[in-house]
């Protein structure tokens, strides 16, 4: 299995990296909550980005889950915009239902839509859906996603009543809904939404914990204390060992991942699940050990650090905290 990217790719990731800096630099975090505006939405549609793995026919690029999963690594360099996962979900969504109209609309940056994390038993029943659910990259999304083990279905939020709740991450507008009868816009029956959320998400993840460990890296440089830089010292240094180590394992699974997905091979279920959970580990200890190296300044508001540490704990709990997948990987069949 090659994991080198080919130049195509390599144009692709190189692009989508210059692009997300200059629309999406981390420092508009500092304001607050962010929603995912029309505007956004219509240059990520120029670029390709919300349709980038699926068929021309549907208004897609035509490429697969590995340049998709290039596009949201750059995205978590940068902490991109929350409601593009939920976005991109959809689609697939609605391309696996058939709803061939609605995926052209969702690829053109039409609509935003919110990521629904069910919090109780999900019921579909026809056109309606039932549960509970808490919604994120919600502020002016007029439909969500759900994406489960064995279906997903994207449903309308007119109607719905909706409880604000806090986030730990602030830019990303949260709130609860127990939709009793939502009218479902698209519903499928597989696990197929579910293994490339898990991908995607991963991806952001890992590209999080690089740029907190070139953060980390840079400012080990330029910081001295008793007449050197903070990157002579052991104390240091090994823990910037370690987040790149962490990276790197990371990434090499994704990778992994992402092929095998690609490929449809039987042990993709498998490989995603433990990129996803090789992902959350490498996001959130590097966010721990960026904000314990960058010492006091690493807590404070002012500082990127904690804009990180916020957003991976919020990403490595959507589609997969770190027990749901350990028991995925233990009851995993192994084949021979």
């Amino acid at each position: 299995m090659d994991l080198l990217l080919d130049s195509e790719q390599e144009m692709i990731r190189d692009t989508a990296a210059g692009l997300l800096a200059e629309m999406q630099p981390v420092a508009r975090l500092h304001d607050g909550e962010e929603a995912f505006s029309d505007a956004l939405r219509g240059r990520m549609a120029e670029n390709g980005w919300l349709g980038i793995a699926l068929d021309e026919a549907v208004g897609g690029v035509g490429y697969s889950v590995v340049e998709e999963m290039l596009i949201f690594r750059e995205a978590g360099r940068v902490l991109g915009v929350a409601g593009m996962l939920p976005v991109v979900l959809a689609a697939h969504v609605a391309a696996e239902a058939g709803a061939a109209p609605l995926v052209r609309e969702l690829v053109a940056g039409r609509h935003e839509v919110a990521l629904a994390v069910a919090t109780g038993p999900v019921s579909t029943e026809g056109a309606q859906l039932s549960g509970a659910f808490r919604l994120f990259a919600a502020r002016d999304a007029r439909m969500a996603v759900w994406v489960g083990e064995q279906g997903a279905a994207l449903f309308d939020l007119n109607g719905v009543e909706a409880a604000p709740r806090l986030s730990l991450d602030r830019s990303v507008a949260t709130l609860d809904i127990a939709p009793a009868g939502a009218t479902v816009l698209a519903a499928t029956a597989t696990s197929a939404a579910m293994l490339r959320g898990r991908v995607l998400a991963a991806a952001f993840l890992q590209g999080a914990s690089e740029a907190m460990r070139d953060m980390i890296v840079e400012y080990a440089k330029v910081r001295h204390t008793f007449g050197r830089p903070i990157g002579a010292y052991q104390a240091v240094r090994h823990p910037c060992a370690e987040m790149a180590l962490r990276s790197e394992a990371a990434r090499c699974q994704l990778f992994v991942a992402a092929l095998v997905l690609r490929d449809g091979r039987h042990d993709a279920a498998l490989q995603v699940d433990a990129a996803k959970l090789l992902a959350n580990g490498a996001a959130v200890k590097n966010a721990d050990s960026n904000i314990q190296l960058h010492g006091g300044i690493g807590v404070t508001d002012e500082h990127d650090a904690q804009l990180y540490l916020k957003r991976v704990h919020l990403v490595a709990r959507w589609l997969g905290g770190d027990k749901h997948l350990l028991r995925r990987l233990v009851d995993h069949p192994i084949h021979g």
